[in-house]
C-alpha cells in the first residue's frame, strides 16, 4: 500500500538477527551488582569523612598520623609553601614544585617492614597528585632531607607512589600536593609495606587492580566473569588475582573455612560468556593455588586485600579473540569478593541475586567495570589514540578507520549524550581524532553502513584535553536507519581551518569493534537525489525533490534513495531513529514553503506552494488553497477576486525565466573536448570551452535562470554572463574554461521549474572518445591524417593544440598530454569523466 514501508518491522529485524539489545531492558529490570561498596552502603558502619579544612596547609603544622591508613586529604584550596626539588621533575619538563601541598607527620612503627614502605594514592583520588617524603618532621624542608618525590606511578592514571626506607619509631614528613598548575581536591593515601607481590607477570599481561571495589563471586548467590583478548596466541597456564573476604559480621572473615577456588574459561558469544571451554577447581585438584597472601592494603579503604596465584592445564587462546574468565570461591559463612581493576573495556558480568542463584549470563548481568587479574600471556593493548591526549590527527573528508575492540574509556560523560534519556550519558571505548575542517559548512560525521558496532559520537570545539561540556558541539547515538539503527550520524557547523575533536565510541556497555566513519562537507551526494514529490510525503519511488533534505535523509538511511521513500523516510525514521525528513529537514508541519510543492504561480494539483510568504498570504483569505488544492485560481487572481498569487504576491508571478524550448547549439550537449587544457609550460594559461551558444525562448538572458556545476574538484567555475546574440540564441559565458577531467553541466530553469541541461566533458588527449585516454587516441589521430576518418566532425577531437587547423602538430601534442610532457598532467590511462544524479557542488 502506498505510503507504508515494505521493510520488515523493527521487531522482525531484531528477531531475524537473533539479538536483544540491552536498551530494551527497563532500568528497573537491570540487576544491582553486589560489591563491597554495595555491602558497606547497606551496613551501619561509619564512613570516614574527608577533611576539607586548611589546618595542615603549612609545613609548620602537619597532621600527625601513624599506621597504614587510609589517611584523608583535601587540598582543594591549599596554598604552596614547600620548596622546589629537581628530583620532582620526573618528566624533565622543568616542573620542580609540588603545588597545593598538604602536610602530614607520619611516625613509623616499632617494627618496620624490612622491604621498606610506599606512600601511594593509587585509585584513591581523581586529583593529579605529586607526593614528596622527607626525613624528620621539622620545617622548613630542603633537598638534603628529601627521601623521594613521585608523580604518575600508578599505571596509566595520574596518581602517585613514593617508596622510602623508614627507621623504627622515627618521624617522616609527607607532602601531598599536585602537579604544577593542576587543581587540588579530596582523596586519601596509604603508607604500606613494600611487600613483593606474589604475582610476577608483567604489566602487559594484567588488568591492574585499583583497590576501589570488589564483586562477590561465591558460587552460591553470585558468579563474576570478565572478558579478555590475548595479544598473542598460546596457552593460559597461570593466573594471578586479588580479592577480599567479607561477611555480615566481619570485615575480614578470611580463615573462617578453607578456600575452594574455581576458575572457568568461556568463549565469547555476542559480548557475553558463551561456550564453556575449561573448568579448574582447587577442591578437584586441577587448580594449584598459592595464597591468600595479605598485601597490607585495603579495598574500598575498609576491607583487607589478599593476593593469589594459580596454575592449571593449558587453555588454548588465539590472538585478538575475546574470551571470558570466571573466578569464584565458595566458603561456608564467608563471602569472597573479586577486586576491580583500572578501566579497561568496562565490560564484566555478575550472575545471580541475593534471592536467585546464578542461572546463566545475560545482558541483565552486565556491569560497567573490570576485574583485576593477570595471565601468563600478554593482553591486547588499547589503540594509540585511546587517550584524548594521544588523539590521531586527521584532515580532509572521506572514510577514516577506527578499532575500539580494546579501547578504554577516558572521556567525560555528557547529559547531551543521553539521547535515550535513560541515564546513560557516557561514550564508552572512546577513540580520539583531532580533525581540521577544510570547509565552512555543515559537517556530517557518520558510521551508517560502515560498521556493525553500536556507535556513539561526540564532537568538541578545538582539540584540548580533557574536553568539557562547554566545548561539546554535538553528541548523538542511533540516528542511522536499517537494519537496527544502532549506528550514528552527527551534524555540526564548522569553519575552514578550525580544529575539532571527534570522539568515536560505543553505547555503554556495548563492546567495541572495527569500522569506519565518514566525514563530509554537507550531506554526501546521492544518485537518488533529487527525486520527485515532497520530502514530507511517502510514495513508492525513491528520493524526493528537495536535494539537501533528500541527501541528508539518505546519508543515514540509503534505503530512502535506493528503494522507496516510505513513511519512515518522510517522518521520524526507520525504527524511530530520527532519520526522517520531519526530524532532519523541518518544514513538514506546513504545506507553505515546501520547495517541492511547486510554484505559487501555477496549478500544483496539491495543497500549498513553495514560497512561504505568498502561500500564507493567499491561504489566509482562501484556506482551500492550503487545505485542498493550490489550483489555477490560487495561482491567478483568486476564486475570491484579488485573493490569488498573481494579485497578492507582487512581482513573484511576473515571468522572469520564460518557458520554451532550450537547445545547446555550439558546442552541442554531450560534447567531449580532447584538446589541451592550458598552454605548454604554463598551467595558469587555461584553454578550452569557455562559451556555449544556446537557443532559448525570448527573454531568457537573466543570469539567475542559469546554473553551472562540475563533477569533481574544488568549485570555482561559474556563469559570468548571458548575452543575447540577436538571432534567438544567447552566449552563456563562463568565468573560466571547462575544468579538465570533469563533467560540466550548464542548466536553464524556467518559471515552471522545468530544467534543460547541457553536459560537456573535458578529457585531454581522448580523441576517440572511448573509456580511457591511451595510445589508441594517437592512432585515431594518425588515421585521420592518413585519410581514414574515424572521428566525429568538428574541432574538439582534432585540434588538440588549439591552432585552428588539424595537422601533425596535434598528434604530437596528444603524445605530450598522454606522457605529461610540457608541464601537462599525464593523462595516459585516465578514465573518461562521468557524473550522475545531482550536481556535486
Amino acid at each position: 500500500m502506498l505510503g507504508l514501508s515494505t521493510r520488515p518491522s523493527a521487531v522482525c529485524a531484531i528477531a531475524a538477527l537473533g539479538l536483544l539489545h540491552i536498551r530494551a531492558l527497563a532500568k528497573d529490570e537491570a540487576r544491582t551488582p553486589s560489591s563491597i561498596r554495595h555491602a558497606l552502603a547497606d551496613s551501619d558502619a561509619p564512613v570516614e569523612a574527608v577533611a576539607a579544612g586548611l589546618a595542615n596547609d603549612s609545613c609548620a603544622a602537619p597532621t600527625a598520623i601513624s599506621g597504614a591508613g587510609p589517611f584523608a586529604f583535601n587540598n582543594s584550596n591549599f596554598n604552596t609553601d614547600g620548596p622546589t626539588h629537581t628530583a620532582c621533575d620526573v618528566y624533565g619538563d622543568g616542573q620542580v614544585q609540588v603545588d597545593h601541598d598538604e602536610w602530614f607527620c607520619w611516625t613509623a612503627p616499632a617494627s618496620v617492614c624490612p622491604s621498606g614502605y610506599v606512600v601511594e594514592d593509587c585509585g584513591r583520588t581523581a586529583v593529579d597528585t605529586r607526593i614528596a617524603v622527607y626525613s624528620g618532621c621539622g620545617c622548613p624542608t630542603d633537598s638534603t632531607r628529601l627521601l623521594g618525590c613521585g608523580d604518575d606511578e600508578c599505571g596509566e592514571t595520574l596518581q602517585t607512589q613514593v617508596p622510602f626506607q623508614p627507621a623504627a619509631n622515627q618521624s617522616y614528613l609527607i607532602r601531598v600536593g599536585t602537579y604544577p598548575g593542576q587543581a587540588g581536591g579530596p582523596g586519601s593515601f596509604m603508607v604500606r609495606c613494600d611487600t613483593p607481590p606474589p604475582c610476577t607477570q608483567p604489566a602487559s599481561n594484567c588488568r591492574t587492580r585499583n583497590q576501589f571495589d570488589a564483586f562477590v563471586s561465591d558460587r552460591t548467590k553470585f558468579l563474576v566473569a570478565d572478558d579478555f583478548s590475548p595479544a598473542a596466541s598460546g596457552g593460559v597456564t597461570s593466573v594471578c588475582w586479588w580479592g577480599a573476604y567479607l561477611s555480615d559480621a566481619d570485615l575480614n572473615c578470611q580463615g573462617a573455612a578453607p578456600d575452594s577456588f574455581q576458575i572457568r574459561y568461556f568463549a565469547d558469544s555476542g559480548g557475553l560468556p558463551g561456550a564453556l571451554l575449561n573448568t579448574f577447581s582447587q577442591a578437584g585438584g586441577t587448580l594449584a593455588v598459592t595464597g591468600p597472601v595479605a598485601t597490607d592494603q585495603l579495598i574500598a579503604d575498609t576491607v583487607p586485600e589478599y593476593a593469589y596465584t594459580a596454575t592449571h592445564a593449558a587453555v588454548a587462546v588465539t590472538a585478538g579473540q575475546r574470551y571470558w574468565i570466571e573466578i569464584s570461591n565458595s566458603i561456608t559463612g564467608c563471602g569472597w569478593y573479586w577486586e576491580t581493576a583500572f578501566p579497561g573495556d568496562e565490560r564484566a558480568v555478575q550472575d545471580g541475586t541475593d534471592t536467585t542463584p546464578p542461572d546463566g549470563y545475560t545482558n541483565a548481568d552486565l556491569i560497567l567495570d573490570d576485574l583485576a587479574f593477570c595471565l601468563n600471556v600478554p593482553l591486547a593493548s588499547p589503540p594509540m589514540n585511546d587517550q584524548c591526549v594521544n588523539s590521531t590527527v586527521i584532515s580532509g573528508v572521506g572514510n577514516f578507520s577506527f578499532d575500539s575492540r580494546f579501547a578504554t574509556t577516558d572521556g567525560p560523560p555528557h547529559t547531551r549524550c543521553d539521547v535515550q534519556t535513560n541515564g546513560n550519558d557516557q561514550v564508552a571505548h572512546d577513540q580520539w581524532f583531532c580533525w581540521t575542517s577544510p570547509c565552512t559548512d555543515t559537517i556530517f560525521v557518520r558510521t551508517c553502513g560502515l560498521t556493525q558496532v553500536d556507535t556513539r559520537i561526540a564532537v568538541y570545539q578545538g582539540c584540548l584535553c580533557p574536553p568539557t561540556d562547554g566545548n561539546l558541539v554535538v553528541c548523538d547515538d542511533d540516528l542511522c536507519g536499517a537494519p537496527l539503527g544502532l549506528q550514528t550520524m552527527v551534524r555540526f557547523p564548522a569553519t575552514a581551518g578550525q580544529a575539532y575533536m571527534i570522539r568515536v565510541g560505543t553505547f555503554p556497555p556495548e563492546v567495541g569493534g572495527e569500522g569506519q566513519f565518514n566525514i563530509s562537507c554537507g550531506p554526501p551526494d546521492h544518485a537518488g537525489c533529487p527525486g520527485t514529490g515532497s520530502c514530507c510525503a511517502a510514495r513508492a519511488a525513491p528520493g524526493c525533490c528537495d536535494t539537501p533534505c533528500c541527501e541528508t535523509v539518505c546519508a543515514c538511511d540509503p534505503y530512502c534513495c535506493t528503494t522507496q521513500w516510505d513513511e519512515t523516510c518522510a517522518t521520524i525514521g526507520f525504527f524511530g531513529t530520527g532519520c526522517g525528513a520531519a526530524v532532519l529537514c523541518g518544514g513538514c508541519d506546513s504545506v507553505c514553503g515546501d520547495p517541492c510543492a511547486g510554484s505559487c504561480c501555477r496549478d500544483n494539483n496539491a495543497p500549498g506552494c513553495s514560497d512561504t510568504a505568498c502561500c500564507e498570504q493567499v491561504c489566509a483569505c482562501d484556506p482551500y488553497c492550503c487545505d485542498t488544492e493550490w489550483d489555477q485560481t490560487c495561482a491567478g487572481t483568486g476564486f475570491v477576486p484579488g485573493c490569488g498569487a498573481a494579485a497578492m504576491c507582487g512581482d513573484l508571478c511576473i515571468p522572469q525565466c520564460p518557458v520554451g524550448t532550450v537547445t545547446f547549439v555550439d558546442p552541442p550537449s554531450s560534447t567531449l573536448d580532447a584538446r589541451r587544457p592550458h598552454l605548454p609550460q604554463n598551467a595558469a594559461a587555461l584553454q578550452g570551452i569557455s562559451s556555449v551558444r544556446v537557443s532559448v525562448p525570448a527573454g531568457a538572458e537573466l543570469a539567475d535562470c542559469w546554473t553551472l556545476c562540475e563533477s569533481t574538484g574544488t568549485p570555482g567555475n561559474s556563469i559570468a554572463s548571458v548575452v543575447p546574440n540577436g538571432d534567438g540564441t544567447v552566449a552563456v559565458n563562463l568565468a573560466q574554461p571547462l575544468k579538465a577531467g570533469a563533467v560540466t553541466r550548464i542548466s536553464y530553469t524556467d518559471d515552471l521549474g522545468t530544467t534543460a541541461t547541457g553536459a560537456f566533458v573535458s578529457h585531454p588527449s581522448n580523441a576517440n572518445g572511448d573509456a580511457t585516454a591511451s595510445a589508441a587516441d594517437v592512432s585515431a589521430l594518425l588515421a585521420e591524417l592518413q585519410g581514414t576518418p574515424t572521428l566525429p566532425p568538428g574541432i574538439y577531437r582534432r585540434d588538440i593544440d588549439h591552432s585552428g587547423k588539424f595537422s601533425g602538430a596535434d598528434l604530437l601534442e596528444a603524445v605530450d598530454l598522454l606522457n605529461g610532457a610540457g608541464a601537462f598532467t599525464p593523462w595516459m590511462g585516465t578514465p573518461l569523466p562521468t557524473a550522475s544524479g545531482a550536481c556535486p557542488q
